[in-house]
């Protein structure tokens, strides 16, 4: 089961207001290399510079208020955690974050110049275990970088634009980290364009879509040294996927 097209669409209008609407820009000598008529789907130019708030601010303006009045927390080594430090300003609410103490040093000053609290936890492997403890103490409600509907419903709005910038789209190219944009694009362009081709993109070292996709649930990988940090997850963590039913508690309006 996809993400509905309806839920995309109630996330498009919902955000809409508060985010921008990404400009899709052509390459001719890329596309000449490759063959094709490329287009690029500029989510660098959204806020915080990546596709991430789509997600995080639907996921917090679906919450109902005197839940989302407790605040925010989730865990990030970056863009996700950028997101929902953005998203808490937006609302005015408070925020913790659970970052990897060896995060880009770039990426937790602008966590910080949001005015998130960020709780630096020394060992990858457990991020998940401290952000659990933070939200106990807390109250606040969890964020998850990839894995909530609403969250998927927000990251989907990129399919509904792409479709709408380029509507004889045949192909798309998506990067995945945890999965959310991959699964959010791919329920927007076969609700709308069936015929159109989705083409995952994983690093070759430490992916961790496909042996997961080999065993039919997720399972632990190996963190890869690499740049392209942004396609790494902060750890790995029991999750359902997107088809399945959220494991998440909290009440939405």
């Amino acid at each position: 089961m996809l993400i509905a097209l309806d839920a995309i669409r109630e996330a498009a209008a919902r955000t809409a207001s508060r985010l921008h609407r990404t400009p899709v820009l052509t390459s001719r000598s890329l596309g000449e290399r490759a063959g094709v008529r490329l287009h690029l789907k500029c989510e660098s130019f959204q806020k915080t510079g990546s596709f991430k708030p789509r997600g995080a601010l639907n996921v917090v303006l679906s919450l109902e208020p005197e839940r989302r009045a407790h605040g925010l927390v989730t865990v990030s080594a970056g863009n996700h955690a950028q997101a929902v430090a953005w998203a808490a300003l937006v609302v005015g609410v408070p925020c913790t974050v659970v970052m990897p103490a060896d995060a880009p040093r770039s990426k937790i000053d602008a966590v910080r110049g949001y005015g998130a609290t960020i709780v630096a936890h020394p060992d990858r492997g457990t991020l998940f275990d401290r952000l659990r403890e933070e939200e106990a103490r807390t109250g606040a409600a969890f964020v998850h970088p990839f894995d909530d509907p609403a969250g998927l419903a927000g990251a989907a709005t990129v399919g509904l634009e792409i479709v709408e910038q380029v509507p004889d789209v045949e192909c798309v190219i998506v990067p995945i980290g945890g999965g959310g944009l991959m699964a959010g694009v791919a329920s927007a362009l076969k609700a709308l364009r069936p015929g159109c081709r989705i083409i995952g993109v994983e690093l070759a070292d430490g992916p961790g879509m496909t042996p997961a996709l080999a065993a039919g649930k997720p399972i632990p990988v190996a963190r890869p040294a690499t740049i392209a940090d942004g396609l790494t997850l902060p750890s790995w963590a029991p999750c359902r996927w997107p088809w399945q039913e959220s494991p998440s508690t909290r009440s939405r309006s």
